[in-house]
C-alpha cells in the first residue's frame, strides 16, 4: 500500500461530477444506557439518551462522494413527509445536490433505526434495528419520471453511481442507457441484469444470492464473481470479502486484493457505501480497477472504525495510509 502514498496525496477529486440513483435512507441512531434485563421477557431495559440522524442506504454513499470532496447530485425518491425532509436537509448539509430527488404522496420515506446501548462505561453495542419500509415498488408515472431525469442529467456528469437496495428507484436498463458513462453498480438483487455496468460490486452474500448457492472456498468465489462477469455482460465484478480483502475478476483475470488495516471494527454499517464511493470516484479520476479498489479498502477500514453511517473524508484516507506505512 505504501506505493499509494503519493498518489493519494496528491488526490483532489474536487474537479469530479458524479450522479448517483438509489434507494435512499434516513438512519436513526437512538443511544442508551443498560442496567438491567425486563421483568417482562428477556431483554435488556434501555434507558433512552439521545438520538441523531444521517443520511443512510444511497445517500450514504452520496454523502461519502461528497465528503471525498467530489461534487454529487443525488436520484431517488422520498416520502412526502418530515423524515423526508429531514433526509434532504441531511444531504444539502453536505452540499449534495437534490433536485433529481422525487417526493411521492402516500409512500413513506425509508427510516432505519438503530438502538446502541450499553452499560455505565461499556462501548454501546447496536441491540434493536427497526425498519419503516414502503410497501411495494413506486408507481410507473414515478419511475418513468426518474428515470428521465437521470437520462437528460448523465452527460453532465463524469461517472454514474447505482445504489440498489431493493426500494425500487434502481432501474437496470438505466446502465445500458448510459453505457458511455463509466457506470458502478451495488445491487442487492438484480446484479445479474446490469449489463453494460462498468463494475458491479456485491459482497460475498450477495455474489452467492446470484450464484444459487452458498460459496465455501476461494475457488468457488473466484468461480462465480467470473461467471457473473460473463453472464451479465460486465466489465468486471469486483467482491468484499471483509476482512478478507476484495477479489476484482476482469477478463484479463483475477486480482485479489488485500483488506487494509489491522481488523478493528466498530461497526460495519454503512462501509459498503464508503467503499462504493472511493472506488467510483477512484474510477472517474482515471485510476485502474485494482488501484481504484486499493483505495477503496482504506475508505472501508475508516468507515468500520466509526459507530454508525461515517462520511469518509479524503484527509481521513492520507491520514490512515501515512499510520499504515
Amino acid at each position: 500500500m505504501s506505493e499509494l502514498m503519493p498518489l493519494i496525496e496528491s488526490l483532489d477529486f474536487s474537479t469530479r461530477r458524479v450522479l448517483l440513483l438509489g434507494d435512499l435512507v434516513l438512519d436513526r441512531l437512538v443511544f442508551g444506557t443498560t442496567r438491567r434485563i425486563s421483568r417482562e421477557a428477556p431483554i435488556p431495559v434501555v434507558q433512552y439518551v439521545g438520538e441523531s440522524s444521517a443520511p443512510g442506504g444511497a445517500a450514504n454513499a452520496a454523502a461519502n462522494l461528497a465528503s471525498l470532496g467530489a461534487k454529487v447530485s443525488v436520484a431517488g425518491f422520498i416520502g412526502d413527509d418530515e423524515r423526508g425532509e429531514e433526509l434532504l436537509n441531511r444531504l444539502q448539509d453536505l452540499g449534495v445536490e437534490t433536485q433529481l430527488v422525487l417526493r411521492v404522496e402516500g409512500r413513506p420515506t425509508t427510516v432505519k433505526t438503530r438502538v446502541l446501548a450499553g452499560g455505565a462505561g461499556t462501548v454501546r453495542q447496536q441491540v434493536l434495528r427497526l425498519d419503516h419500509e414502503p410497501k411495494g415498488r413506486p408507481s410507473a408515472e414515478a419511475s418513468k419520471a426518474l428515470a428521465v431525469s437521470v437520462r437528460e442529467a448523465a452527460s453532465d456528469y463524469h461517472a454514474l453511481v447505482l445504489s440498489d437496495y431493493g426500494y425500487g428507484a434502481v432501474d437496470p436498463a438505466l446502465a445500458v442507457g448510459l453505457s458511455t458513462k463509466p457506470v458502478i453498480v451495488d445491487s442487492r438483487m438484480q446484479l445479474g441484469s446490469f449489463g453494460a455496468a462498468h463494475t458491479l460490486k456485491p459482497n460475498l452474500s450477495e455474489l452467492e444470492h446470484v450464484a444459487g448457492r452458498d460459496l465455501l472456498s476461494d475457488e468457488e468465489i473466484a468461480r462465480a464473481a467470473q461467471d457473473l462477469r460473463q453472464r451479465s455482460g460486465a466489465e468486471a465484478v469486483l467482491v468484499t470479502l471483509g476482512r478478507h480483502g476484495m477479489l476484482l475478476a476482469e477478463a484479463s483475470g483475477l486480482k485479489q486484493v488485500p483488506v487494509f488495516g489491522d481488523d478493528e471494527v466498530a461497526d460495519v454499517t454503512g462501509a459498503g457505501d464508503s467503499v462504493l464511493a472511493a472506488y467510483a470516484l477512484s474510477i472517474a479520476s482515471g485510476f485502474q480497477r485494482f488501484d481504484a479498489a486499493r483505495v477503496a479498502t482504506i475508505a472501508g477500514a475508516v468507515a468500520v472504525g466509526h459507530h454508525g453511517t461515517h462520511a469518509v473524508k479524503l484527509g481521513e484516507l492520507q491520514q490512515a495510509l501515512l499510520h499504515e506505512c
